[in-house]
């Protein structure tokens, strides 16, 4: 990171968010130098063109649930057995059978 969000005074969560960006992009191949220099620069763009909004980050649970549903769902169409999905996911029965159900409704 640069000097100026590793800076103290620079606030906190943004530092927070370049140090997470810097390390996904150097997860993903891109070199340590350019991914500092490329996160920083992408979060004080937020922060000058952000600065009087008040961000709202949904957790996205329906995204995440549905996500998941899907992935069950294409597990089951490969083979997979409700019981070998339920201890895979940590789920239920119930809670498995309804997901595959709501996906074969969407297919």
């Amino acid at each position: 990171m640069t000097a100026e969000i590793t800076d103290a005074r620079y606030p906190e969560l943004l530092r927070s968010i370049a140090r997470t960006l810097e390390a996904e992009l150097v997860a993903q191949g891109v070199p340590h130098a350019a991914a500092a220099q490329a996160s920083a620069a992408a979060v004080e763009r937020f922060r000058r063109e952000w600065h009087d909004a008040r961000p709202y980050f949904p957790l996205g649970y329906s995204y995440d649930r549905e996500r998941r549903n899907r992935q069950l769902y294409a597990e089951r169409q490969a083979g997979a057995t409700v019981a070998e999905l339920c201890r895979r996911y940590g789920l239920g029965r119930t809670t498995v059978c309804n997901a595959l159900r709501e996906q074969r409704k969407r297919s």
